[in-house]
């Protein structure tokens, strides 16, 4: 996990986000899945260690193109 680097990572006034953007049919992947877990894991591990709070999000294609218009807050809660 220390050489692992997110697509993005965001901040806003309440908490920092981890994102992960995938494609289509990678998705189901058991890399994918393994990825999915350490990251989680790494925002829980972060967030009991700071003060900040962190949160893992993982933006499929077809997610993308149906929310993109949306402000990020919007999008964290379509998702």
């Amino acid at each position: 996990m220390r050489h692992y680097r997110p697509d993005f990572a965001v901040e806003t006034k309440a908490q920092h986000y981890l994102i992960e953007t995938k494609g289509e049919g990678w998705n189901d992947q058991a890399a994918v899945k393994a990825k999915d877990a350490a990251a989680r894991k790494w925002c829980r591990m972060v967030s009991e260690l700071s003060a900040y709070p962190w949160s893992y999000l993982k933006i499929l294609e077809d997610d993308f193109a149906r929310y993109q218009a949306l402000p990020f807050s919007q999008l964290v809660k379509a998702l």
